[in-house]
């Protein structure tokens, strides 16, 4: 019998003795006899019971691992021993090639066949003024020879830069809508590039540039207008006999025009005159403009009503 099924026997004696010795105890108190023999039984298979629980325990833990231990020499013993393993596994490593120089080969076969695709399409985009040429040409009326002199004489010779064909106006089939910038132009081409128009103004006609980009920035009014008209205003009523009568036009019923920093304002006034009557009274005044912020001007011409004073210069 080996020594863990003999703590188990004193384990299961020491647990049945327990309770009958206790048992034993009832009774004995029962008649009245003494007890303490019976107590003394039931403790000391109480401390049985716990050494003999120890006692397995310990030798029940030491001989399952022995039985692993066993296990696995046994299986250790079943694996069969090769002396070539090494060299095999070594000749396979220097036939095949490793999984990173694959992905890099890969790599550059699609990086290869993907550069021909991408310097096809950069080579076919049509630049600016091939676009401008093949709109304009749509009409049939305009060559691309014509249409690309016509790009060439906005962009260098005038100096703008987004120009674009909007395109045939409606006065007729050689006249077409442009944007250019922030400006509305309308070209005249046919068998050459005839004109050039903005608003009231003409840049180009006869092969000659009369006016650039530059210039229609110089004659623009902007958000200005009220305060060409405030000034405009002030410039006149020093100059009539009763200034607190004059009722002068709106802004919308003046022409103000500009170049650079000189301005020329036209409309009319309503006020009294030396006999008392209230007239209309025309007027054209021009000033020089030093700081609008603080409507600070010059005077350089003024005419109300055929009296003028100053000199007159054209702002066109």
């Amino acid at each position: 019998m080996s020594v863990d099924n003999i703590f188990l026997f004193l384990l299961i004696v020491g647990v049945l003795g327990i309770p009958v010795s206790l048992i034993f105890s009832v009774i004995r108190l029962l008649q009245k006899k003494k007890v303490k023999p019976s107590l003394l039984c039931a403790g000391g298979l109480f401390v049985l019971c716990i050494v003999s629980f120890i006692g397995f325990g310990v030798t029940n833990k030491t001989s399952g691992k022995s039985s692993q231990d066993q296990e696995v020499l046994n299986s250790a013993e079943d694996i069969p021993v090769t002396s070539n393993t090494s060299s095999k596994a070594k000749a396979i490593s220097e036939e095949s090639p490793t999984s990173t120089e694959s992905e890099t080969s890969t790599e550059i076969e699609v990086t290869t066949e993907a550069v021909p695709s991408t310097e096809a399409e950069t080579t076919n985009a049509p630049t600016d003024d091939e676009l401008f040429a093949s709109k304009l040409c749509e009409s049939g009326l305009v060559s691309q020879e014509v249409a690309k002199t016509a790009y060439s004489i906005l962009k260098n010779d005038m100096g703008f830069e987004r120009i674009s064909v909007i395109g045939t106006n409606k006065v007729g089939n050689t006249n077409f809508d442009i944007k250019a910038d922030n400006y509305k132009l309308m070209i005249t081409a046919s068998d050459q590039l005839y004109r050039v128009i903005c608003g009231d103004y003409t840049l180009y006609s006869d092969g000659v540039v009369k006016l650039a980009k530059q210039g229609l920035e110089d004659r623009e009014i902007g958000n200005n207008g009220a305060s060409y008209h405030v000034i405009a205003r002030e410039i006149v009523s020093s100059n009539l006999i009763n200034p607190s009568s004059a009722k002068f036009a709106s802004m919308d019923n003046c022409q103000i025009a500009r170049n650079g920093d000189l301005v020329a304002v036209k409309g009319y006034v309503d006020a009294t005159n030396s006999f008392n009557a209230k007239i209309r009274n025309k007027f054209v005044v021009e000033f020089k403009v030093i700081d609008l912020s603080s409507f600070s001007y010059e005077t350089v011409y003024i005419n109300i009503d055929g009296d003028s004073s100053g000199k007159y210069i054209d702002l066109k």
